[in-house]
């Protein structure tokens, strides 16, 4: 059991303090610097009682549980990636810096930060908002080994009571003991009624099962009152929804702007509905592990679309998919999520004036109702792409109790989509903007190819641009322009979907074979080390596929192309779901960051021009003569 969620409430912690009221903002320096060790933390040695430190009425805690050993690894890996980030080589003396390098600090012990008065701070940045905005009521628990030599270091006159302290940006700030802690405010009235707390407990306990799981593992943790701070986002979400800049944009590309918006709106506000949110970070040495939990109410969005545990382990999805050079994977089984009640608030939530969104959102909710589970792979184009399309080689392998009712369900969203329009705004011949129409084609032949005993039907899609906008473009029209196909169709419960024009994708699938992109080594490492319990979703980031990409174009800039190491693990993403409840989790090798890094440094120095390029002027004055 993890101790910052099952440990009793310490009765010893009593700190109240009769001082006349005084309101000095507390230092942006230490704020800045305590948030950013609150985001880069070790694994805890001990979590002691430090989650009772926080007050009743905190909105965000933070635990760093070991500062010092954060400090190390954040400078091990800056060293290792060669970050150059001010404070990098060591965080920890920047954090002191701030403060103003006090003396008698246990560094080595859980760091807390609690956070009251969130919501109002929010709520004052509102764009109807004519309050001028005050930072949040702010207490910094730091551990000390000597509280009288912490506070005699920063200039209080005592070490009894509250004193007022001097930091090192000239701000004022406010200290008092609290157990074996310095506790430090922006506003000397919140520590004089500060009172330790049960609170941090009871929000994990509201996260739910995956909270223990995570904090368990956790190198950062911060717990989140949603409830709380979800209304004040939420405000200023509807009003930055409402009042979109595009004022000179004609009216039906504003709509279709909107309809944007507002799916945002409701995907954000939908996580804005849980009860409290856990987030987490674990700096390992393998790899670094960002991490995510949150629980929503009965009758919420959320509620409704995470929906249980799956059936099937997720790498079952990939069986069928070949192996070949990709860059992104994504196996889903939609036992865990439900999809559908999100598209629909999608569809609910876009203006009519939208038509295309609106009849892309219904179809996609229509297919995903009749999907039990799937996976697509993002191929590398085996041609460098001239279009947007070009870089689409996708093909997908879905499982489905009824195959003639998903590729039905496939062909009317072709015909729905045939004709459909969306604005985008075009010069005009009096140089004011004007609208003309993206016209979209779709089309679906049945039966147009069999494969392995396959009935295939091929598909197409295109978009028409506006002449007035592919005259304007000039040259790069081409590079505007979109035009795919592929392939549709199933058997024994399994349907393929290709975005490819070479039926030979679709063969690779069909056909009985054992190069499964799920064998592949890398990948399947990564599958194997996957520790999100109840994996709805898992997705897979390959650079061995990105650098395939970038090796098409590189010569044409004069650029050497990448080499990948074969061992180079993915970049992966998990989204686990239990009843009314999800966890994201990260994954980001440090093998994977070093080489990134190191590509990164040699693609600067690359584009860097060179001592000895450039050539010599004459001493007459003439422009050198141009080199190629």
């Amino acid at each position: 059991m993890n101790p910052l969620i099952n440990t009793p409430q310490a009765a010893a912690h009593s700190a109240t303090h009769p001082h006349a009221p005084r309101a000095v903002a507390f230092a942006t320096g230490l704020l800045a610097a305590a948030a950013t060790a609150a985001t880069l933390l070790a694994p805890p040695a001990h979590a002691i009682d430090a989650h009772q430190l926080a007050p009743q009425d905190a909105e965000l805690v933070v635990v760093v549980p070991n500062p010092q050993a954060v400090s190390d690894r954040i400078a091990e890996l800056s060293k290792t990636l060669n970050v150059l980030a001010p404070g990098a080589a060591n965080p920890m003396r920047q954090i002191m810096d701030a403060m103003g390098n006090p003396e008698g600090v246990a560094t080595d012990r859980p760091l807390v930060i609690a956070l009251e008065d969130i919501a109002d701070y929010v709520n004052q940045q509102a764009p109807q908002s004519e309050q001028l905005a005050e930072e949040p009521l702010t207490i910094t628990f730091v551990p000390v080994q000597d509280y009288g030599r912490f506070a005699a270091s920063l200039g209080a006159t005592s070490a009894d009571g509250i004193s007022a302290v001097v930091l090192a940006d000239g701000t004022e700030a406010f200290v008092t003991q609290v157990d074996d802690y310095a506790a430090m405010a922006n506003n000397e009235d919140q520590l004089a009624a500060y009172e330790p707390s049960d609170r941090t407990a009871r929000l994990l306990e509201t996260v739910g099962p995956y909270a223990e799981r995570l904090a368990d593992n956790a190198h950062a943790m911060a717990v989140i009152d949603t409830q709380a701070v979800g209304p004040a986002i939420k405000q200023i979400l509807d009003a930055t929804t409402a009042q979109p800049d595009l004022e000179d944009a004609p009216e039906e590309f504003k709509a279709t702007m909107q309809a944007q918006m507002a799916m945002t709106s409701v995907f954000v506000e939908g996580l804005l509905d849980a009860d409290a949110t856990l987030v987490s970070i674990d700096l390992g040495k393998d790899a670094l592990k960002l991490a995510m939990a949150t629980k929503f109410p009965a009758g919420s969005t959320g509620a409704a679309t995470f929906i249980g545990k799956p059936a099937n382990p997720l790498a079952h999805q990939l069986r069928d998919l070949p192996a070949k050079p990709y860059f992104m994977a994504i196996a889903m089984d939609l036992a865990g999520i439900d999809p559908t009640t999100l598209l629909n608030q999608f569809v609910d939530a876009t203006p009519e004036q939208a038509d295309a969104q609106r009849v892309q959102l219904e179809a996609a909710a229509d297919m995903a109702a009749l999907i039990n589970a799937g996976a697509t792979v993002f191929y590398v184009p085996d041609q460098p792409a001239m279009n947007p399309a070009g870089f689409v080689n996708a093909a997908t392998v879905y499982d489905v109790d009824d195959v003639d009712a998903l590729v039905d369900a496939f062909a009317d969203i072709t015909e729905q989509m045939d004709g459909t329009t969306q604005p985008i705004p075009v010069p005009g011949p009096d140089g004011q903007l004007a609208t003309a129409d993206i016209v979209t084609r779709a089309a679906l032949n049945r039966d147009a190819v069999e494969i392995e005993g396959v009935s295939l039907a091929e598909w197409t899609y295109a978009q028409e641009m506006p002449p007035e906008l592919m005259q304007a473009m000039g040259p790069m029209a081409a590079f505007a322009q979109t035009n795919m196909s592929g392939y549709i169709g199933g058997t024994d419960g399994r349907v393929v979907l290709t975005s490819n024009p070479d039926v030979a994708m679709a063969k690779a699938i069909l056909a009985p074979n054992t190069e499964i992109l799920a064998a592949d080594p890398p990948l399947a490492t990564a599958m194997d080390n996957r520790t999100t319990p109840d994996a709805a979703v898992s997705g897979y980031v390959s650079f061995q596929g990105i650098a395939g990409m970038a090796n098409n174009f590189l010569p044409m800039f004069g650029m050497p192309p990448i080499d990948v190491p074969a061992d180079l693990p993915p970049l992966s993403f998990d989204l686990g779901a239990d009843t009314a409840q999800l966890v994201v989790e990260l994954t980001l090798p440090t093998q994977t960051l070093d080489f990134v890094a190191a590509e990164a440094q040699k693609l600067q120095a690359t584009m860097q021009p060179q001592p000895g390029n450039a050539p010599a002027r004459p001493n007459d004055g003439t422009p050198p003569a141009p080199r190629f």
